[in-house]
C-alpha cells in the first residue's frame, strides 16, 4: 500500500497472475470414424483444464485468452482457427500453452510420411487432408503446419505439452513404434528460440493411462498430497518463486512422479518414458497463482 498523509491507499490485487498468457486446450476421446481412445475416461478433459487455467487462485490466465476444444469440436478447422488466432492475438510478451490430448499418426513412407495430430475429423484415407500436420518430408526442408505455427507466433515463449500416442485400431496403416519423424519434430521444436515440448510418451507406449495428464493437472491445480516429499518439495518452490510454476520445475515434477499414480494394470510397465528435455533459458513461468501456496 502506498502511504498519504490523509491515510493509506490500497493497491488493488491483479485480476489475474498471468495476464500475458494464452491457451489452447485440445482433448478428443472419440472420433468421427467410430473410434474411442482405450481408456480416455483416466484424462482430465480440456474443460476441466481450461477452468484451471482461468481460475485467479490457480493459475492466473484472462478468461478470453483460453481456447478449450473437446471432442466433436476440436475439427481440423476450429484447430487452425484457433492457432490463427493466437498468431494475431499474441505478441512479443506473450506466453501460449499448447494442450494436445489427441491420437496421433506416423507415416514411415510415401507421400504422406510425415508425424501428424489426429482431429476429431480424421480420415486415414486423406491423412493431409484432415490430420493437422507437424511435420512432413525429409531433410531440412521438412515443414508442416504445427512447425509453421510455432515458428511464426509472435509470442516470446509456448509450451507445448502433447499426451498423444498412436493406436493401430484407428489407423491400422500407420505403423506403430516407429519415432523417426516425432523425434525429428521435438528436436526442430527445441531449435526454435522459446520453444518447449513436453509429451506423455514413446509412439509405441500407453499414453492411455492417464498418468501424465493427470500429473499435468495436478500441478497446475495445485492438488497435494501432504504425504508426499515430492510434493512438497515442488509447493515449497512454487512458493520461493513467488507462486508461479516454472518450465523447469514442472519438468522435475513429472519425472519424478511418472510411476507412482500408474494404474495397477499399468504399475510394472517400464514402457512408458515421457520426452521431457528442455534446453537452457527457456524457465519461463507456465501458471502463477494469486495467493500464497502452502509451504
Amino acid at each position: 500500500s502506498v502511504r498519504y498523509s490523509h491515510g493509506d491507499l490500497a493497491v488493488r490485487t491483479p485480476l489475474c497472475g498471468c495476464p500475458q498468457h494464452y491457451a489452447l486446450v485440445v482433448s478428443i476421446s472419440y472420433y468421427r470414424c467410430k473410434f474411442r481412445l482405450p481408456g480416455s475416461e483416466r484424462q482430465p478433459r480440456a474443460s476441466a483444464l481450461a477452468r484451471v487455467l482461468t481460475e485467479p487462485l490457480l493459475a492466473g490466465y484472462p478468461l478470453e485468452n483460453v481456447t478449450a476444444l473437446v471432442d466433436q469440436e476440436a475439427t481440423l478447422e476450429n484447430m487452425r482457427a484457433a492457432l490463427e488466432r493466437l498468431k494475431t492475438s499474441t505478441s512479443d510478451n506473450s506466453t501460449v500453452l499448447l494442450y494436445f490430448d489427441c491420437s496421433a499418426a506416423e507415416v514411415s513412407q510415401g507421400p504422406d510420411a510425415g508425424y501428424y495430430l489426429c482431429p476429431f475429423d480424421y480420415d486415414g484415407g486423406d491423412r493431409t487432408g484432415s490430420a493437422l500436420s507437424c511435420i512432413r518430408g525429409f531433410g531440412k526442408e521438412a515443414r508442416g503446419e504445427l512447425m509453421d505455427y510455432l515458428g511464426t507466433m509472435p509470442a516470446e515463449k509456448v509450451l507445448m505439452v502433447l499426451v498423444t500416442c498412436s493406436p493401430d485400431t484407428m489407423d491400422p496403416e500407420v505403423p506403430v513404434g516407429s519415432p523417426f519423424f516425432r523425434e525429428k519434430f521435438f528436436q526442430r521444436v527445441l531449435e526454435l528460440p522459446g520453444r518447449c515440448v513436453l509429451s506423455s510418451c514413446r509412439m509405441d507406449e500407453p499414453t492411455y493411462t492417464g498418468t501424465f495428464a493427470t500429473l499435468v493437472y495436478q500441478a497446475f491445480s495445485g492438488a497435494r498430497d501432504e504425504g508426499s516429499d515430492i510434493d512438497n518439495q515442488f509447493y515449497a518452490k512454487v512458493a520461493a518463486d513467488a507462486n508461479a510454476v516454472l518450465v523447469f520445475n514442472l519438468v522435475d515434477y513429472l519425472r519424478r512422479h511418472m510411476h507412482r499414480l500408474m494404474p495397477r494394470e499399468y504399475r510394472d510397465d517400464v514402457r512408458t518414458h515421457p520426452f521431457l528435455e528442455v534446453t537452457e533459458g527457456n524457465n519461463f513461468v507456465v501458471v502463477r497463482r494469486t495467493r500464497p501456496t502452502p509451504a
